[in-house]
This record gives structure tokens, C-alpha cells and sequence, in this order.
């Protein structure tokens, strides 16, 4: 059986991705200049993953605090320039993340905005009481709301019964950024 070049990598990615910089990780305890590039980044989306994701060994934790590991991990566990890297991509609040603002309403991040990473479109899925409310996509950058409403915090997935996967899997969330794209 013969695999091609690009299986290859596939695999040595697949088996490499927990190793370590410092050479603590494993299965074969590599340092730095062993292991692979692509092994490299998919171990930051692996943690992020896994610390932002309820898993049976611990509960969801908000995006924020996944990125303030993996920064505090960099140059240790993490290639110090993809990490940083990778912050950037993630953004302040990424879509899908769980927010809860000022007013006491929860929603879910649905598009980051460029120009301002502090206020991006929310979709309100809670009122102040925490209780369901019809989705309403709200812009935060909008000068409607400047000064009145912000994020008050980051939630983990699940707070107050809000997941984000719920959302995407019903569509809701792509339905919402397909119409403000138009």
C-alpha cells in the first residue's frame, strides 16, 4: 500500500500534534525542531479546542481564556510566532462566542467588525432575565449603540443555556449573516 505525500503529512500532523517545544509532550517527547509545521499549528487549534469545548474531564471556558493560555504557553509548548499568530486570527470575541452586555442580555457573536474588535454584531438570544427571546442580530458598532450598549464579558459555551453549535445547526446564525452580506 502506498500513500501519497500528502496523506503522509496528514499522518505525521495527525501523530505529532501533541508534542511539545520544551519536549514534554508526546507520544515521543520531540522538541522544537522536530516537529512538523502543520503538527505546530494544529496544536494550537487542538487546545483551543479542547478548553473552549465541554469535555468529560472539564466544562467549557470562554475564548478569552483559551487565548490567555495559549499565549502564556507560547515559546514553552506553543511556537511562540504561530501563537501570537493565532490570537490575531481568533480575534477579541470570535464568532460563535457567548457574550453577555451591559444590559444583562446574552447573545452570540455572529461577525467580527474590523474597525472596532470590541463591538461586533451580537445576536441577542436572552433578556436581561436570562429567558428566550426571538433572535435579534443587533451591531454593536452601530452609532445607535455607542455609549449605551457593550460586552460586559465573554461566557462559556453553554451559560444560561445558550449554546452556539444550537444555533448553527439550525441555521439561525448563517441564515442572519447571509442577509447583512446582501
Amino acid at each position: 500500500l502506498s500513500i501519497g505525500h500528502a496523506d503522509r503529512i496528514a499522518v505525521d500532523v495527525a501523530y505529532t500534534h501533541h508534542e511539545r517545544l520544551d519536549g514534554k509532550g508526546y507520544p515521543r517527547g520531540l522538541t522544537d525542531s522536530q516537529i512538523p509545521y502543520y503538527a505546530k499549528i494544529i496544536a494550537l487549534a487542538d487546545c483551543y479546542d479542547a478548553i473552549t469545548s465541554s469535555r468529560c474531564y472539564d466544562g467549557a471556558r470562554a475564548s478569552m481564556e483559551a487565548l490567555d493560555i495559549i499565549y502564556k504557553c507560547r515559546g514553552v509548548q506553543f511556537d511562540s510566532e504561530l501563537a501570537v499568530g493565532f490570537i490575531k486570527c481568533i480575534g477579541i470575541y470570535p464568532p460563535g462566542a457567548i457574550v453577555e452586555l451591559n444590559t444583562g442580555q446574552v447573545g452570540i457573536v455572529i461577525s467580527a467588525n474590523v474597525n472596532n474588535k470590541l463591538r461586533p454584531t451580537v445576536l441577542l438570544v436572552r433578556d436581561k432575565n436570562k429567558k428566550p427571546i426571538g433572535e435579534n442580530p443587533v451591531d454593536l458598532s452601530s452609532p445607535d449603540f455607542q455609549g449605551k450598549i457593550k460586552i460586559s464579558r465573554e461566557l462559556p459555551d453553554g451559560s444560561h443555556g445558550v449554546h452556539s453549535r444550537d444555533y448553527l445547526s439550525m441555521g439561525t446564525i448563517m441564515d442572519i449573516m447571509g442577509k447583512q452580506s446582501c
